[in-house]
């Protein structure tokens, strides 16, 4: 007898959750975990720009030329600002957010991001293949909201038309670069 009863519990609970898997069966609300299929292919060729703006050839070239502007940023990037702070404009690109900091003609010359991981350590040797030099690393006390701690700033330099491409690297749980030029 109570095998029987085990066995009618068993196959009672097995149909209860066999149920669940039907998909004809899901209720209406149901909302699927697979990853949206972006059939947008205007936003496929913004990420693609946002993501060529944060390589070094372009961080080299790009800031404080005349046409790095405001205008065109947004517009080529597909971006909007979606926040404003001591003289920077925010976007939320794809890969992370990044600040601009723009002149009185709405030129870019500067350029803040933190990345994190690989992705952080993949840019810095990057940046290193580009041409970039090291010519300082000092550490600096960290000061974030979940974290107090030691870091490394590390500053770059490579030669560019009129003066050079200067990345400050501020290495703790996170990196964060920093680009602009200088004349000297």
């Amino acid at each position: 007898m109570r095998t029987k009863i085990f066995g009618l519990l068993l196959l009672a609970s097995s149909l209860c959750y066999a149920q669940d898997t039907i998909p004809s069966q899901a209720p209406q609300d149901y909302v699927s975990c697979e990853p949206a299929q972006v059939e947008n292919e205007e936003y496929d060729v913004y990420a693609t720009r946002q993501e060529l703006m944060l390589t070094p050839p372009y961080l080299a070239s790009f800031i404080g030329a005349d046409f790095f502007t405001k205008e065109n940023i947004e517009n080529d990037c597909g971006v909007s600002p979606m926040a404003y702070e001591g003289g920077k404009v925010y976007y939320d690109f794809s890969k992370c957010p990044i600040a601009i900091e723009y002149n009185t003609k709405d030129v870019g010359i500067s350029v803040s991001f933190r990345l994190f991981g690989e992705d952080a350590f993949v840019l810095k040797k990057q940046l290193l293949e580009y041409g970039y030099t090291q010519v300082s690393v000092g550490k600096v006390t960290l000061l974030e909201t979940d974290y107090v701690g030691a870091g490394v700033r590390r500053v770059l330099k490579r030669k560019v038309a009129g003066g050079f491409s200067v990345c400050e690297i501020v290495e703790g749980r996170a990196m964060t670069f920093t680009v602009y030029r200088t004349k000297k």
